[in-house]
């Protein structure tokens, strides 16, 4: 599995106490770093599954940007690359 180009992986930071926890999931900016990655907004899903091994679907999109938070649980999530015109064709990263 080799790392895809384009494809970025933004981590969060959660900050706990007592009274419980706070996770930025993302926020518009201007600037690219540290995560100022949303610059344009467009919908937000909350999806809920209680079955365990729940396959939501296998789909394609020619140029998207996704947010995933699992704020409960565990996902795993695959990403191919299979632009034509990359420098990492064929490549695919799974998380």
């Amino acid at each position: 599995m080799a790392d895809i180009q384009d494809v970025k992986v933004v981590p969060l930071t959660t900050h706990m106490d007592d009274r419980g926890y706070l996770t930025e999931i993302a926020r518009s900016s201007e600037a690219p770093e540290p995560h100022g990655v949303v610059h344009k907004f467009g919908q937000v899903y909350l999806v809920g599954d209680m079955s365990k091994g729940t396959i939501r679907e296998f789909h394609k999109h020619n140029l998207l940007w996704d947010w995933f938070f699992i704020s409960h649980g565990s996902a795993k999530f695959v990403l191919k690359d299979d632009r034509d015109d990359s420098p990492t064709p064929r490549c695919w990263r799974r998380w």
